[in-house]
């Protein structure tokens, strides 16, 4: 049996997968096939749609994360080795998100600052990141502002001598807020 386990691990650090869910999914045959050896990998059957938001549903509770995983994205052969990304699975209590971070929040032991930080944050934006909701409220201009942006420009044309040129899209959304 330990060669058997022997063989079998080095047989799945050679597969090609793309996600965790994939690495699982062959798992789960083996074993299958392991504890039932009757069948065969055509007559197992598991869902097509099996991906790793699905898979970590079903062993991660609210607030847990998961282990943390090296990405395998293809952009990331473009950038220095230094500047690999990590991630790990996150049950916020209505999705599992998968959380990004630079290799050095990994090498400095931050992860559980970010985990801990990300999963307050939720908490507090009642399921949605407080931090994210800020920052939309910050960056978006409100129709006041705007108006007084273009007040402005015009003035400043104006007296520059410059025809200041509305596209016909751009006056029909300025009509339509009157």
């Amino acid at each position: 049996m330990a060669d058997f386990l022997h063989s079998f691990v080095n047989i799945t650090l050679r597969w090609q997968a793309t996600s965790v869910a994939q690495v699982a999914k062959k798992w789960s045959i083996c074993f299958q096939i392991l504890l039932r050896p009757e069948l065969d990998a055509a007559q197992i059957h598991l869902p097509n749609t099996l991906n790793d938001a699905a898979f970590f549903a079903t062993f991660l509770s609210v607030g847990e994360r998961s282990a943390i995983f090296a990405s395998r994205s293809e952009v990331l052969a473009h950038y220095n080795p230094a500047d690999r990304i990590y991630f790990f699975y996150l049950h916020t209590g209505q999705e599992i998100a998968r959380i990004e971070f630079p290799s050095w929040c990994y090498e400095q032991g931050k992860v559980d600052f970010i985990h801990a930080a990300i999963f307050d944050d939720l908490k507090k934006g009642g399921g949605y990141p407080m931090t994210l909701v800020e920052a939309h409220e910050q960056a978006t201009i409100k129709p006041s502002d705007q108006e007084e942006f273009y007040r402005l420009l015009q003035q400043i044309c104006s007296a520059k001598g410059y025809a200041l040129n509305y596209s016909a899209k751009s006056l029909s959304k300025r009509i339509s807020k009157l």
